[in-house]
């Protein structure tokens, strides 16, 4: 996500660590830049996510955690009459381009394990995490939101 506040331009990326694994920790990255530099803040922002743990590399050390036993998210951007534009699940992630138009409305959907057995799958392979969690869907919790975003007019 990107968005302005006077002449600066802030860059936010979500990303779920150890996601091959059916659960992992969701975190959070800003970063900042002043109004020129967008097209930098935006390769910037691709390039961190390959530094999301469990993916093979380090830490950055600007992502925070947000919350543990994440199986599920995702964000789709939705037009005024409520189709998709942008569907997380469906692209890398990356930056989306930017368009000349906001979009009408964000969903945001997260499934998020109990926090037992989140600590009960820790430690596991990514096929026996899998299996754990096949026999425990009724311990996974889903929420979804529909943020409307106010237009300029």
């Amino acid at each position: 996500m990107v968005r302005r506040n006077s002449d600066q331009w802030q860059g936010i990326v979500y990303a779920v660590s150890n996601a091959a694994a059916g659960a992992g920790t969701l975190y959070r990255l800003e970063r900042t830049e002043h109004r020129t530099n967008l097209v930098n803040l935006a390769a910037d922002l691709n390039g961190v996510l390959p530094g999301i743990p469990g993916n093979g590399w380090n830490l950055d050390t600007n992502f925070h955690r947000v919350a543990d036993g994440v199986v599920h998210f995702q964000v789709h951007a939705l037009d005024t009459n409520g189709y998709v534009i942008i569907d997380s699940s469906l692209s890398p992630p990356f930056v989306h381009e930017l368009v000349d138009e906001l979009p009408g409305a964000l969903e945001i959907e997260l499934g998020v394990l109990e926090p037992k057995e989140w600590e009960k799958i820790k430690g596991r392979s990514a096929a026996e995490s899998i299996q754990f969690l096949t026999n425990r869907a009724e311990r996974v919790h889903l929420f979804r939101q529909t943020i409307p975003i106010r237009s300029r007019q």
